[in-house]
């Protein structure tokens, strides 16, 4: 077991982390493993640090975060050199002291594909995109890479010609890893209990409510998808607290002024999970399915229409919108079983320690 460094390069987008963090526990906790994440943009920094703390808690207990954004100082000047010396600084890491980098694609591409060539490829890894097998597949021309993580044995980088040869780790079922899975079981009760102090509420239930960017929603279906359920999810939020999830960059003053408008008939227990409700297809879907909670879709104001069921998630137990049950019937035969199942299924995973020992 060797200690080193691994440099997390990340997308502007969480997405990358919340992609990249399971396999990250997993090698801190076989490999003593070190993670430094690196973002370059603030927004994304703010996001995380301040927004998401089960991605900032998962982080800091493997490592630690930074940010290379323009932002970083008040001018943007030195933010830029600060950014050009830490990357020789990495350089530096990886040529020294055999340090590791991981990135999802930004060292195949200019300006970053400069510092590939000064880099030792052996200690660069290049990720796939997403965690359920539904990869991006952007081609690229050059891979910046010595070893590849990939989710699906689709991803196309797999198949690229300097990647023939190159060591292979695929992980199917990233979620299911022992590291993340005991880290979410050993954490979930309290990050739900400090959000339902918050507003002096209290329940050994809750209903989660994930949803999309609704300002963005043009059509204005799935606003009134989410009015409509809402309307309905009042009923039951004395009893079972509603936890609204927002995507991240939601506007979140839009979604506060359409519960304002609902909330002028009803009132509205709600906070921001074991029956879990959408309006969209979505990553989440995938994560309560696994689960095994239950899902339900709800897709009021797409009913009758001809793309009806191109937005219907195959993992979603019930379907509301285009068939005879209610929201209110899945409801109340869900709310009283005494116990929903959840299952935490572990996939045993050996990690070779000596990929990061090179």
């Amino acid at each position: 077991m060797c200690k080193r460094n691994v440099y997390v390069f990340l997308k502007n987008k969480i997405i990358s982390l919340d992609i990249i963090i399971p396999f990250c526990l997993e090698v801190n906790k076989q490999c003593n493993i070190k993670f430094i994440f690196v973002v370059r943009d603030l927004d994304t920094y703010k996001s995380i640090v301040n927004n998401n703390i089960v991605l900032r808690d998962a982080m800091n207990s493997i490592g630690k975060i930074i940010h290379l954004s323009k932002n970083r100082y008040k001018l943007q000047l030195i933010s830029k050199i600060f950014t050009l010396l830490y990357m020789f600084y990495v350089v530096f890491r990886i040529s020294i002291k055999k340090d590791y980098l991981i990135h999802f694609g930004l060292f195949n591409v200019k300006p970053f594909s400069l510092f590939c060539s000064l880099l030792d490829k052996k200690h660069v890894i290049l990720s796939s995109t997403s965690s359920y097998g539904i990869d991006d597949n952007v081609k690229h021309n050059f891979l910046c890479a010595g070893m590849l993580i990939g989710y699906s044995d689709s991803w196309l980088c797999l198949k690229h010609d300097s990647a023939v040869n190159l060591p292979k780790i695929i992980l199917k079922k990233s979620r299911n890893l022992p590291s993340w899975i005991n880290f979410i079981k050993e954490r979930s009760d309290m990050y739900i209990n400090l959000e339902l102090e918050k507003k002096m509420l209290s329940s050994n239930r809750i209903i989660v409510f994930p949803i999309g960017k609704l300002n963005l929603d043009i059509k204005m279906r799935h606003c009134g998808s989410f009015i409509k359920t809402l309307n309905i999810l009042a009923q039951y939020s004395k009893k079972y607290p509603i936890f609204i999830k927002p995507a991240i960059y939601t506007n979140l003053d839009y979604v506060k002024k359409l519960i304002n408008d609902a909330e002028d008939d009803i009132k509205i227990n709600y906070v921001f999970t074991k029956a879990s409700v959408f309006v969209n297809k979505a990553t989440i879907i995938n994560e309560m399915h696994n689960l095994q909670v239950p899902v339900i879709q709800c897709l009021y104001d797409f009913e009758g229409d001809k793309d009806f069921f191109d937005f219907v998630s195959p993992k979603a137990d019930y379907v509301i919108g285009n068939s005879s049950i209610s929201l209110n019937e899945v409801l109340d035969k869900l709310t009283k079983k005494k116990n929903l199942p959840v299952n935490y299924e572990i996939t045993q995973t050996n990690i070779d320690c000596d990929l990061f020992c090179k």
